[in-house]
């Protein structure tokens, strides 16, 4: 048949038609905003495989100076349409609004997907199915694993393709769908799709602001997520506004938060291209307590009530949020950092306990919260108390895990699941000896 791109763009077809799409009809198109990203496209984008996308739109940087586009194109193939426009930057929000304009423009009423790819990406080899982009959810979730190898996120950065989908905030970008949209009244879906980001070349980015962990690349993601904070006055120090129930002053609140304390512990650690004052380094500590205690108020921990008129009643709230907390993700971070902070910067271990159990009280299946406890306990010298916090949080990573079991292999520990030098370290702490083999 004619390429999409020939084709007339065409409405997209009703909702039971494309709920019951099978597998077999999936075209997924791949979209992208980049600026001097031709050495990590080369890198990643070959490891998506032959055929994984059908169609592709590039948004490229006007200032960008390399051959990104040519590079995406080539790796791609002939066989995979796409279409490629250039933009000035004015936020990541607008960049990918525009390039899902342009998505529909192009493949609307053909391709039934579309999936935001950064081109620092590279996919977890054996991972990525197509199989599982099944017609009854609108929105799937895929892993990423942080450039600091501690972290990972999901990120439902793969949806239906519909028209009039667009995203907002300057940085940490979001979804903001049209009032006909079905994206936020039906439940997503979690994905075994991975990947991890690799900066395998200095990009225009890191350049201009910094490797991706240095205070300078912060200290811009601060300034952007401000910029959102101020373009929102009704937010800035108001309670949530009962009008706007979709949660955007938690999220803001947050990365206001995480962002300070980023910069704290880059300046600490000396990841900054001159030494940081201690007085600056103060300030970020404060705000960072501040915008995360802000965060950790109840009703944004709490879970939405129904609308007026019912659970089935009007009203912005997703019908899959009602009753559910707000990004419980979200939720958990902040009190994890606001213990982390108390006990490690601040040295309040009375603070930071009692923000561990609050992690604990609305997360109990959660394993990050004794963990973090018992980390502390363990650096007061609280032996026996960090121990059962050891085998707490073993236990509950445990259950997610098959045969998580302690090996030791010439005075080196192999275990399956991601606790064991701090377990060991606990348990000759309180004197506890683990056997070849033993099951917690």
């Amino acid at each position: 048949g004619p390429p999409p791109s020939a084709l007339a763009p065409a409405p997209a077809p009703p909702g039971e038609a494309r709920f019951a799409m099978k597998p077999e009809d999936v075209k997924l198109c791949m979209l992208m905003i980049a600026r001097d990203e031709e050495a990590n496209v080369r890198s990643h984008l070959p490891l998506y495989g032959p055929g994984f996308f059908d169609c592709y739109v590039l948004g490229v940087d006007s200032s960008t100076s390399d051959s990104t586009a040519s590079a995406v194109s080539s790796i791609l193939g002939p066989s995979v349409p796409g279409a490629t426009f250039s933009f000035d930057y004015d936020g990541l929000g607008r960049a990918r609004t525009k390039c899902l304009d342009r998505a529909w423009e192009e493949f609307g009423g053909w391709a039934t997907h579309v999936m935001f790819v950064d081109p620092d990406w590279r996919p977890v080899e054996g991972t990525l199915n197509k199989g599982e982009l099944v017609g009854e959810y609108t929105n799937y979730f895929f892993t990423i694993f942080d450039r600091n190898g501690k972290t990972s996120r999901s990120l439902d950065w793969l949806v239906i393709h519909e028209p009039s989908l667009s995203m907002k905030y300057n940085w940490h970008e979001q979804w903001s769908y049209p009032p006909t949209s079905p994206h936020p009244f039906l439940l997503p879906r979690s994905l075994s799709w991975q990947v991890t980001e690799r900066t395998d070349n200095a990009n225009w980015h890191e350049a201009a602001h910094g490797a991706s962990d240095t205070y300078e690349r912060y200290l811009f993601e601060l300034g952007e997520v401000t910029r959102d904070w101020n373009s929102a006055p009704r937010y800035a120090g108001t309670p949530a506004d009962p009008a706007d129930p979709s949660g955007e002053e938690h999220r803001l609140l947050y990365y206001l938060g995480f962002a300070n304390l980023a910069l704290v512990e880059a300046a600490i650690e000396g990841r900054s291209s001159s030494p940081v004052p201690h007085e600056r380094i103060v300030e970020h500590l404060d705000d960072a307590v501040k915008w995360l205690t802000m965060r950790a108020d109840d009703r944004f921990l709490l879970p939405r009530p129904p609308p007026e008129g019912g659970a089935e009643g009007g009203g912005s709230v997703p019908r899959r949020m009602l009753g559910h907390m707000p990004n419980p993700s979200m939720s958990m971070s902040t009190l994890l950092y606001l213990g982390i902070v108390h006990s490690v910067y601040l040295k309040d271990d009375d603070a930071a306990a009692s923000w561990f159990g609050s992690c604990a009280r609305w997360f109990p299946d959660a394993y990050q919260c004794p963990l973090a406890s018992s980390r502390m306990r363990l650096s007061s010298g609280l032996a026996s108390a960090a121990w059962s916090d050891a085998v707490d949080a073993h236990n509950k990573r445990a259950r997610t895990l098959a045969n998580a079991t302690y090996r030791s292999v010439t005075n080196k520990h192999e275990v399956g699941c991601a606790l064991p030098l701090h377990v060991l370290r606990a348990a000759r702490g309180a004197g506890v000896t683990i056997e070849e083999g033993a099951v917690l």
